[in-house]
């Protein structure tokens, strides 16, 4: 893959949520990678960024909680427990803090 582009590319991503963040970093990451250097990236958001990841309650929609098993955390989604697994198993909760914070 080959990133040329003589004049200056401007990036807007709207929503600074967990998938806009992990966008705008990914776009980032693949620009380094390549040496890319002339683009801007901005990220817009009426909200604070990244505040939907906060703690919740009760265990769900919550990847900054404080269980460490992937099973037990899954079994917190009835309906699509078994499905989980393998997502949980590549990014749980100190890999996707560790990608949100200290990247």
């Amino acid at each position: 893959m080959e990133l040329s582009c003589p004049n200056k590319n401007n990036i807007g991503i709207v929503g600074a949520g967990p998938a806009g963040i992990y966008c705008a970093l990914s776009i980032l990451n693949l620009f380094k990678q390549y040496n890319f250097t002339n683009y801007s990236i901005d990220i817009f958001d009426k909200n604070e960024p990244l505040r939907t990841i906060l703690p919740t309650g009760n265990g769900r929609c919550n990847i900054t909680n404080s269980i460490s098993d992937i099973k037990e955390f899954a079994s917190n989604y009835p309906r699509g427990e078994k499905f989980l697994y393998s997502i949980f198993s590549r990014y749980f909760t100190f890999e996707t803090l560790d990608f949100f914070f200290f990247f």
